[in-house]
């Protein structure tokens, strides 16, 4: 699939009132947001794919494009390459204009950027997702920081995805009366999959048969330097742990030199990317979340509706999840030592892990289902003057 001709757009099906946008390759929290809301919203919405491929805008190896064509949702391919966006402008435009001006709801660094530029090109109504607000890793690039600010201000909504980013945003400067919490969550589907998935995962019996895991993003927002180091610390000390790590980023390398005595024992395994998580969270008994920023994590709750023990820090919306000790552990952010001793305990009594697994696997199935955050997003979306119906079954 290549990216569209907008000045013939082709669109099948009714002309959608919300287009998502997000970037190609994301096959993170971001890329299932965006493929989630489009399978909520069913034929009111749409999918604009970023895509960074220079000249061609080929999507045919895109984790999204691949989703969206399982999913069933329809795409619309617009060329991005890294640092250039007069060609994309123009493109999204010209989508705008062929659609009748549906409402744009953008997510991430370079959705948000586009959104601005419409805004002041015209009339445009748009909404945006902060998945995280002012994170460490970006904190010294006030490019990145003024960009996230000026959109929130020109934004006619933004969804805050916990409690901990809607304060943020409050004390950002971001009014109350455009600001909404809508909490991220996992279409019931999902859920009722990760439960199968945990209650057919066999109870750890002894020390010697836990798997400690991480998933998500190999950078330093993410605290994958933390994981290995820990996991370095406790395989020295417990015997018969081992360690599974799923994801890409640019501390790939880092962790494969530092973890290499790992690695050759089979102790430790890199996945690289996973297309779908379950298997992966099917396959450990803790997942460990040392991230320095997050929103609301996908990952903890796939972790927690597929049944495993969650040892994190206590940043972003991670504690109005894990509430108590009974569903994880949750430690001060950055408290590496507490980190560390929490999982050590954690490691020592086996059955704890199997009562947490299933404590957090109920609280994700009764308070984390997309399908009840609708009103919330009919009410963003009104924000933005479109009006959002219930999908119809």
């Amino acid at each position: 699939m290549r990216a569209a001709r907008t000045d013939s757009l082709d669109l099948p099906g009714p002309t959608p009132r919300v287009l998502l946008v997000a970037e190609d390759g994301n096959s993170g929290g971001i890329g299932r947001y965006c493929l989630d809301l489009c399978a909520l919203l069913g034929a009111q919405a749409a999918l604009v794919c970023l895509c960074s491929e220079v000249d061609t805008g080929d999507c045919d190896d895109c984790w999204l494009a691949r989703q969206a064509a399982q999913n069933g949702t329809r795409i619309i391919p617009i060329s991005m390459p890294a640092k250039s966006w007069r060609d994309a402008y123009r493109q999204l435009r010209a989508v705008l204009v062929a659609l009748e001006n549906p409402v744009l709801h953008v997510n991430g660094r370079r959705g948000n950027f586009l959104a601005l530029l419409t805004r002041a090109a015209g009339d445009v109504s748009f909404a945006t997702t902060a998945h995280g607000v002012l994170g460490t890793h970006y904190r010294g690039n006030m490019v990145y920081r003024h960009v996230d600010r000026w959109t929130w201000s020109a934004a006619n909504a933004v969804v805050a995805v916990s409690s901990h980013t809607y304060r943020q945003l409050l004390t950002a400067g971001v009014g109350r009366n455009k600001t909404r919490r809508v909490l991220n969550a996992l279409p019931r589907t999902r859920i009722e999959h990760m439960t199968q998935t945990s209650l057919r995962k066999p109870a750890p019996r002894t020390t010697e048969n836990l798997v400690v895991g991480y998933l998500g993003r190999l950078g330093p927002e993410k605290g994958i330097e933390e994981f290995g180091r820990l996991a370095l610390r406790l395989a020295a000390e417990v015997p018969g742990v081992r360690f599974r790590v799923a994801g890409e980023g640019p501390h790939r390398a880092w962790l494969s030199r530092e973890c290499r005595q790992l690695l050759a024992s089979e102790t430790m395994e890199l996945l690289g990317e996973v297309q779908d998580p379950t298997v992966f969270l099917g396959g450990i008994d803790i997942l460990v979340m040392p991230s320095r920023n997050e929103g609301l994590p996908y990952a903890l709750l796939e972790a927690m509706a597929a049944g495993c023990a969650v040892v994190a820090y206590g940043v972003g919306g991670i504690p109005e999840v894990v509430r108590d000790s009974g569903l994880g552990v949750v430690v001060g952010p950055g408290d590496r030592l507490r980190l560390y001793s929490s999982l050590r305990q954690l490691l020592s009594t086996p059955e704890s892990v199997a009562r947490m697994g299933e404590a957090a696997a109920a609280q994700v199935a009764a308070g984390y289902t997309l399908e009840s955050r609708l009103p919330g997003l009919q009410e963003i979306y009104a924000l933005c003057g479109a009006s959002i119906m219930p999908k119809e079954h």
